[in-house]
């Protein structure tokens, strides 16, 4: 075997959130171990840019069944080209095309599996986990048992490996967290509720803004709700107008979280499904 790999990883997943955070994490560890690193992503997808201002080659792709034809044409001049030694699958769409593309040219498939979601039953999950993917990787162990029992997969080729974390860059300096308090108009006497994530139906977010609403009518005026992330923003800003909440505070995607995060009182974690490990 090769001592140095060309790696192809990719992603039809448009969004920038912890999956696709670990994606650009891995490859960057990859390239310093002396890997050559291809990045294919969905036409106009949130790791895009960050993947190539990282020093990627950094591919835009069509996953939707529409242009699978054309996209099939594209993976394989890709795979070509780069003389890839290992393709690397992220979500659904990436991992069927990209598979099928893979497989025609003999060369190995690892699927990772960032959520810990049920996989369909039956034929789907034998050909996605199974014969598209020579190696299964996971973020939570239960994850990987579901698709151990549902796609007949081996142990032995289904292994999870939890997202794992920089304990230099969530190291914060007071005077960032301080900073932050300030860029958001919050008081040193405020009490600083809050949660992170890249927000979608299932982070909780809902029930974060009705246990707002509560302490807010029992008068707890001293407490603010912090909401810190990205995502689909709009639906819930909407929720906290029609609530007519007053103490909470929408930060957006924050490229370093960890100063707000430092700055809250209490961390609430709200996911109610899907999670592997979750990042925040």
């Amino acid at each position: 075997m090769k001592k140095f790999l060309n790696v192809l990883h990719l992603e039809a997943s448009p969004g920038w959130g912890g999956q696709e955070m670990r994606i650009l994490k891995e490859s960057e560890a990859m390239k310093k171990l002396g890997h050559k690193i291809i990045i294919g992503v969905e036409k106009n997808g949130g790791l895009i840019e960050r993947a190539k201002n990282s020093g990627f080659l950094t591919y835009e792709l069509r996953f939707k069944k529409a242009f699978w034809f054309i996209s099939f044409f594209k993976l394989l001049y890709i795979m070509k080209k780069n003389k890839i030694d290992i393709l690397n699958t992220h979500s659904s769409s990436d991992a069927w095309l990209g598979g099928i593309v893979a497989k025609f040219l003999n060369i190995p498939i690892i699927r990772t599996r960032h959520l810990s979601t049920a996989i369909k039953k039956g034929l789907n999950s034998k050909l996605l986990y199974g014969y598209l993917a020579d190696f299964v990787v996971t973020t939570s162990q239960d994850a990987a048992d579901i698709i151990i029992k549902q796609a007949n997969k081996d142990p032995k080729k289904c292994k999870s490996i939890p997202t794992g974390v920089d304990f230099e860059k969530i190291k914060v300096d007071p005077i960032e967290s301080e900073k932050f308090k300030k860029d958001f108009d919050i008081n040193e006497t405020d009490f600083l509720v809050g949660t992170a994530c890249f927000m979608r139906s299932w982070k909780g977010i809902d029930d974060f803004l009705k246990a707002a609403k509560i302490l807010e009518n029992e008068n707890e005026n001293n407490i603010k709700f912090i909401i810190i992330g990205g995502g689909h923003k709009d639906s819930y800003v909407k929720m906290a107008k029609d609530l007519n909440l007053k103490n909470v505070i929408f930060t957006d995607h924050l490229e370093n979280p960890y100063p707000a995060i430092n700055a809250l009182d209490v961390f609430t974690l709200l996911s109610t499904a899907h999670e592997g490990v979750s990042q925040a």
